[in-house]
């Protein structure tokens, strides 16, 4: 029987030269080993499209079953974890948050079902894995004959342990600095009743701006004021305090932090809600961990892993322990009390939040729901999806409508759609048609339809190309990508890297940057600026690079075997790169001319419609004409929520 070598790392010694490869390894890596390969290796990251679709939707399912696994008295976990008249906690957690930025299961199903693929068509049953993960391995050893080298290793259950014990710690100490911090802020509890509320964090998502004397909220931009031209006079901010998330990396004592909400009628701060007892009880209780624990061993539980003759548990087991043992669930019960108390005071008719399906947001629209006051909940898409970008995702019939067991996803009653694309996603999920509303987002009002006529004609400068590296949310993706394009562009003359870091990533103040500042600069200008002076724009997945292909530039993107999340990749095809080699040959036809990877006026219109709607600078102002007429009638406040 022939052997297949699935490889993440280089190994001393390469099977025979009739020996056939799956690579997984760095691009330069793999670059330099098919110059001694040729024929005979084949790319994982090419290999994955025909599985990645089905990837998916093993993904979101498997993930929708674990919640509904049944004890032996047939009560669900989920059902478990709920209190009466609550949501259960386990939406809380952050595996049915489906996270593929953060936890790495998705990207293991890829590589399982492309390895899967490749033995198939090999004819093989029998792997040899280098430096595979090792979840991934335990994975494969249910259903094929495995051999290892250099194998990965488990993380231990005592190391799952302390750092959930950590970060309870840790979060505690957190939570006690800023309640006392706030036991002396003066801001106070305003007594008016809000006709909207705009959920959002002080001082990261919504600030003092210095330079207008008012506050500025990076993600509704212009919206409270569009609500105050519309006649909603009454709008309001119910924020977390969350000093520990800025921007600019910079310490500041939560005194100064909170000094510019002070004296503030329009701005509450949760935290102010909470009493000391409530942050101890949040984090003392284990009845969710308990839970767990009792569940984990049981036929039924362990049965929902089981797809296709393998046993996918393996994928999920430190992730779903670790869940339990840290500060998620207690911190989204915190939010989803706090909450409920500040509806209670403040009454709002609407409250409107740009988290979607967050855990966050999902106890923000669990604490108002408690506080039955009628209060109806929105949400405002704060940046693009695509089917990959899995944290948007709930199964239509196990987590919208909560069926078997009544326990569903904790959800907004309307949703503001960004573009074509993210209505569908959201009507995917389950939504009704008449609760998705296509407004655009206000935070992407900036963006504005392109003009008819030719593309951007700025190409070659005296001073060579200039390729602009678009960092995501993702240090894994970014390196990826980084190791790609240097690699690819070494020895061209004129070609100079820049990177435009994600403000949430400071990517080149990472050791793993080092190998990459002798030939990367930082992009160091706004992004209109960067975007002007830029030939060539290079992504991984980036609302940054959707802007610059409707404004004109030539956008390419370097696709990885992780998950794929670029919503403009799948509004229209788009030069896409699974090698060094190709990624190569592409710089020099692009050096020579151009002008045949600029998108046409036609394509930035496709993109502008599915990505964001229309462009006119106008979302805020529909997003709030919805928001008054639904606030000024009594009726709005008896709609009942989606599925409840």
């Amino acid at each position: 029987m022939p052997t297949l070598w699935v490889i993440w790392k280089r190994p001393e010694i390469l099977p025979g030269s009739d020996g056939t490869i799956l690579s997984f390894l760095p691009p330069s890596v793999e670059a330099e080993l098919e110059q001694t390969r040729p024929g005979s290796l084949i790319r994982g990251r090419e290999a994955s499209l025909k599985v990645r679709e089905r990837a998916r939707k093993l993904y979101v399912r498997l993930v929708a079953r674990i919640g509904t696994a049944r004890d032996a008295e047939g009560r669900t976990l989920r059902s478990r974890l709920a209190v009466a008249g609550q949501a259960s906690r386990w939406w809380y957690h952050l595996t049915p948050f489906k996270d593929c930025e953060a936890d790495p299961a998705f990207q293991w199903i890829i590589a399982i079902l492309t390895i899967e693929e490749v033995a198939r068509a090999q004819g093989t049953k029998h792997l040899v894995l280098v430096s595979a993960p090792f979840e991934v391995a335990e994975v494969l050893r249910t259903g094929f004959a495995v051999e290892e080298q250099s194998p990965g290793r488990s993380r231990g259950a005592w190391r799952l342990w302390l750092a959930g014990a950590v970060s309870r710690l840790k979060y505690g100490i957190k939570a006690f600095l800023e309640f006392r911090a706030l036991r002396a802020f003066r801001g106070g509890r305003p007594d008016q009743r809000f006709d909207v509320v705009l959920s959002g964090f002080w001082d990261w998502s919504v600030g003092w701006d210095d330079s207008t004397q008012s506050l500025a909220d990076r993600y509704f931009k212009a919206l409270p004021a569009a609500l105050r031209a519309q006649g909603t006079a009454s709008v309001g901010w119910v924020t977390w305090f969350d000093p520990w998330t800025a921007q600019d990396g910079k310490k500041r004592r939560l005194d100064d932090s909170l000094a510019p909400a002070a004296n503030r009628l329009d701005l509450v701060i949760l935290q102010t809600f909470l009493r000391a007892g409530d942050i101890v009880f949040a984090l003392v209780n284990v009845r969710a961990l308990m839970t767990y624990l009792d569940m984990r061993c049981l036929p039924d539980f362990r049965q929902v892993f089981h797809e296709g003759g393998l046993d996918y548990y393996p994928l999920f087991a430190d992730s779903l322990l670790s869940g339990f043992l840290g500060s998620g669930i207690p911190h989204c019960e915190l939010v989803a009390t706090a909450t409920e108390r500040a509806c209670r005071r403040l009454r709002p008719r609407l409250t409107v939040s740009f988290l979607e399906h967050f855990p966050y947001a999902r106890a923000h629209y669990e604490g108002v729901k408690r506080a039955a006051t009628g209060t109806v909940n929105y949400a405002m898409q704060h940046a693009s999806y695509n089917h990959e970008k899995t944290f948007l995702f709930l199964d239509p019939e196990l987590e919208f409508h909560g069926r078997p067991d009544g326990c569903e996803v904790p959800k907004p009653d309307y949703v503001f759609a960004m573009g074509t694309l993210g209505r569908d996603l959201f009507l995917d999920c389950g939504y009704p048609p008449e609760r998705v509303l296509l407004t655009g987002s206000a935070r992407y009002d900036h963006v504005s339809a392109p003009a008819m006529g030719a593309p951007l004609s700025r190409l070659h400068k005296k001073g060579g190309m200039r390729v602009l590296i678009v960092a995501a949310h993702h240090a894994d993706l970014d390196f990826e990508m980084l190791d790609a394009v240097c690699s690819a562009s070494r020895e061209l003359d004129g070609v100079h890297l820049f990177l435009k870091a994600h403000p949430f990533r400071r990517l080149a103040e990472q050791p793993e940057f080092a190998p990459y500042k002798p030939v990367v600069r930082m992009a160091e200008g706004t992004l209109e600026e960067e975007l002007a002076q830029a030939d060539l724009i290079l992504f991984t997945y980036s609302t940054v690079a959707e802007e610059a292909f409707i404004r004109g530039n030539a956008v390419w993107q370097w696709c990885s075997f992780d998950f794929n999340g670029s919503a403009l990749g799948e509004a229209l095809p788009i030069p896409r790169f699974f090698s060094v080699s190709s990624l190569r040959q592409a710089l020099l036809e692009f050096r020579a001319d151009p002008g045949k990877f600029l998108p046409t006026s036609a394509e930035r219109h496709i993109a502008l419609e599915r990505l964001f709607y229309k462009g006119d600078g106008r979302a805020a102002d529909r997003i709030a004409s919805v928001l008054t007429q639904a606030a000024s009638r009594d009726e709005a406040l008896a709609l009942p929520a989606c599925g409840r």
